[in-house]
């Protein structure tokens, strides 16, 4: 990469600045009886960070003239972690299940959602934001 990777300290204090406590608590409220995974809206900065992410798909896409095919893979995969915080999944053990959309034959991540791992794969998984990045033509076309 040309430098050292940051120290995990500042990675996690970068991290850390995209967390909004008043987003997770709204998304509690809007939790319907007996249901009990949620998925907090963005907050500004993670807004700001999918405008750049798309921005840069749309400039690789229009450096790669000759790709005319844009498959997505959306997944969600479970990502077992030894955190306290971490909810049980549907197999059973802590982790998180973050969705991701993948343009498949450039294997580029076009949108990525964190989940806590008690989220079920198929909870918001049509959100607008989703559908419309899905159905679009290549990026850069």
């Amino acid at each position: 990469m040309g430098h050292d990777f940051p120290a995990p300290r500042a990675a996690l204090e970068f991290l850390y600045q995209f967390y909004e406590e008043q987003k997770i608590e709204e998304a509690k409220r809007r939790r319907v009886p007996d249901e009990i995974a949620y998925i907090p809206d963005e907050s500004v900065e993670l807004q700001g960070l999918g405008r750049v992410n798309r921005s840069l798909v749309q400039e690789l896409g229009s450096r790669c003239a000759g790709q005319r095919m844009a498959t997505v893979d959306q997944d969600a995969t479970i990502i077992e972690s030894r955190k306290q915080e971490a909810l049980r999944t549907s197999e059973g053990e802590r982790g998180y299940q973050p969705m991701l959309a993948v343009w498949a034959e450039m294997d580029v991540v076009l949108a990525d959602q964190f989940r806590d791992g008690n989220v079920p794969a198929r909870m918001e998984s049509r959100r607008a934001g989703w559908r419309r990045r899905r159905s679009q033509r290549c990026p850069g076309r």
